[in-house]
């Protein structure tokens, strides 16, 4: 975990909420590599489930990741709406890819959900020292989420 010393002496830290309720394990595992082209390496909290509460769809999987970052705010806000359009619109409770920036330390300035309990434990895991300065502002269950397994592509010369 960086200390306040180390957050001083590095670019501004970015803390970026990824969400997705719709195959989400394709979608946030393809930002996930997205990111870690420009940033690597990240560090990257436990994503969790949340019940989605805008409109009937299904679950969100919310993962929570930060890097040094010199990017002025605009520029990284424009590089995550081309990442979100990627995935397409968002249309009947469907949301492939939601990126928020929930917090950039030059301005330090928290995006106005990143105290919800699905950014928040994500947030309080890479950065514990911050718990006074995020309240909490729900208390929304959430619940851990781990990607499906899936066979490991070892080619045509391993059983």
């Amino acid at each position: 975990m960086p200390t306040e010393v180390e957050l001083e002496q590095t670019p501004p830290w970015v803390i970026l909420g990824l969400g997705s309720n719709t195959d989400a394990e394709r979608v946030l595992l393809w930002a996930l590599t997205r990111l870690c082209q420009h940033w690597a390496p990240l560090r990257i909290a436990q994503p969790c489930q949340s019940a989605d509460t805008t409109g009937g769809g299904a679950d969100y999987v919310n993962w929570v990741v930060a890097f040094p970052c010199d990017w002025e705010v605009e520029r990284l806000r424009a590089y995550a709406q081309a990442l979100e359009g990627a995935w397409g619109a968002r249309a009947a409770g469907r949301v492939p890819l939601d990126i928020d920036l929930l917090y950039h330390s030059a301005s330090d300035c928290w995006h106005r959900q990143a105290g919800c309990a699905y950014w928040r434990s994500g947030i309080l895991q890479l950065f514990p020292q911050w718990s006074a300065r995020l309240e909490p502002q729900d208390t929304l269950p959430i619940r851990p989420w781990l990607p499906g397994s899936q066979p490991a592509d070892r080619g045509s010369h391993c059983p």
